[in-house]
């Protein structure tokens, strides 16, 4: 079987395998979505956590230099406080801009969630996908 000469300057559509209608379908996509919601906001407690810890080390590296021995350097004394949140501010500062752009990600997957939701799922059975009323075939 040949395939169909395409006209020049037009790429030939790649098949996406088996469409899914219906319930199924929408279900999947509030999955996928979800999903991408999920990893959205675990990367954003990663980033967080990334620069919590960065602000101890930085702080116990202070502490370090400032007594000149390792026993001491790992206790959380009020000395580290200062170093702590002064290399907090400036980390959280170096890396804000990752953090908002993960921020406004996480907001505009929602915003499409409640969108795709209100749009495909039924307000009454919200496992069950809005369709049309076939109570008239009954």
């Amino acid at each position: 079987m040949r395939r169909a000469r395409i006209a020049p300057g037009r790429r030939a559509e790649k098949s996406r395998g088996v469409a899914m209608t219906g319930c199924a379908g929408h279900r999947a996509a509030i999955e996928r979505m979800t999903a991408a919601r999920a990893l959205t906001a675990h990367q954003i407690q990663t980033v967080r956590w990334q620069i919590t810890r960065a602000a101890q080390i930085v702080a116990e590296q202070a502490a370090r230099r400032r007594w000149r021995t390792d026993q001491d350097a790992r206790d959380w004394s009020p000395l580290t406080e200062p170093s702590y949140w002064t290399a907090l501010s400036k980390i959280a500062a170096r890396r804000g801009s990752e953090l908002a752009a993960l921020g406004r990600r996480l907001d505009r997957q929602d915003a499409a969630l409640t969108i795709y939701r209100r749009k495909h799922v039924r307000a009454d059975r919200p496992h069950v996908t809005a369709a049309p009323a076939l109570e008239h075939m009954l």
